[in-house]
């Protein structure tokens, strides 16, 4: 039986890391100083990774110990007995009207992000317009709407307070959400170069919803530029927690994931992600030991071997 299948059946409860021993190649070795002994061989491994987007010579850091290779455990039926669904929703949050907006955030992303001081906090501000998609907006065809999107992520948040994964640091503490009023939104729409889609908040007679968040004023994406070996585990162990409150991502991108200045991992954007407890859930222990496989996957074959590739080819330089 593979190390994976041996995870499986207790996976989230047990984290793969408390495991004794802990599975080989959890956390991949440095690679060999003289794996690149050619400023040639660097420079060509470099160029087809920025061409395909894939690591060359991914056998280097071994084959990823979270794969389950067993077509009987694959189906398998591995029901979660332990499992405990949040009694409460996620609780609403007294916002008064003088809030002060003091940027946009990644305007590029498809939720609109504010930073605000509310009375003396700074807090994030995830914005849901409640409306339809639709060309104007410019809106990825297999995106949700806003609402469906609020739901999720007030829902994995429910899930993630219930269970402490606040409380643990690996995602921002979440305050709670709100309507907002028209002087929320007035506020919003007088902010200096915000993006012009968000002028029509004002024009919308449906209520939009807020959902207030942790702000995290030195935090940096995570990227081949800054991760390491160390990082790219912590990070791992991160998505095994967010896992720990039966939360199922859905969106493995290291744009969803920043980087605090002493190392610290937190992954955001639950607005894609699943829960156990929603109405006609089929969530598995399979879905969720995946999408840790998937993170395995991101951090050790394409970020630290990408960061590798550049590091070796500069050393020739």
């Amino acid at each position: 039986m593979s190390i994976a299948s041996t995870i499986l059946p207790s996976y989230p409860e047990l984290s793969p890391w408390d495991m004794d021993p802990v599975p080989l190649g959890l956390k991949p070795p440095p690679l060999q100083d003289d794996l690149f002994d050619t400023p040639g061989f660097a420079a060509a491994a470099l160029k087809q990774a920025q061409h395909t987007g894939m690591n060359p010579l991914h056998i280097w850091y071994g084959t990823n110990p979270l794969i389950v290779f067993d077509e009987q455990m694959k189906s398998a039926s591995l029901p979660f007995n332990s499992y405990i669904p949040p009694p409460p929703p996620l609780p609403r949050a007294r916002i008064p009207d003088d809030i002060t907006v003091l940027e946009q955030i990644f305007p590029r992303g498809n939720t609109p992000l504010f930073k605000v001081c509310i009375g003396q906090d700074i807090r994030l501000l995830k914005v849901f317009p409640d409306r339809d998609w639709d060309e104007e907006f410019n809106s990825p065809a297999d995106l949700p709407p806003p609402m469906v999107r609020f739901e999720r992520e007030k829902r994995a948040y429910a899930h993630l307070l219930h269970y402490g994964i606040c409380e643990k640091g690996t995602i921002p503490r979440c305050y709670g959400w709100f309507d907002l009023s028209r002087a929320h939104v007035e506020h919003i729409c007088a902010l200096p170069g915000i993006d012009k889609s968000l002028a029509t908040l004002k024009d919308n007679r449906r209520t939009p919803k807020a959902i207030v968040l942790e702000y995290f004023s030195d935090a940096v994406r995570l990227s081949v530029t800054n991760i390491t070996l160390d990082i790219a585990d912590v990070a791992l162990r991160a998505l095994h927690t967010i896992h720990s409150a039966y939360v199922m991502h859905n969106d493995i991108h290291r744009h969803n994931i920043l980087l605090l200045p002493d190392n610290r991992v937190i992954w955001v954007d639950f607005d894609m992600s699943t829960c156990l407890s929603e109405a006609g859930s089929k969530m598995r222990r399979q879905d969720l030991l995946g999408e840790l496989e998937e993170g395995w996957r991101l951090f050790y074959k394409f970020l630290v071997w990408f960061l590798c590739l550049v590091t070796a080819t500069n050393s020739f330089v």
